[in-house]
């Protein structure tokens, strides 16, 4: 009965880890590239 609970677990959690993933790569790619772009030198000056 475990092995019959956990793999539904799996298989969602595996469902949610790409659904997650597509939308940070494919939808918020360009978003997350211009916030990268303006965030990076604020880290590298903090860093120095």
């Amino acid at each position: 009965m475990t092995i019959s609970k956990l793999l539904p677990l799996s298989e969602y959690s595996i469902y949610v880890s790409t659904v997650i993933l597509y939308n940070i790569i494919n939808i918020d790619n360009i978003v997350n590239l211009s916030l990268y772009s303006l965030f990076l030198p604020y880290l590298f000056h903090f860093d120095c």
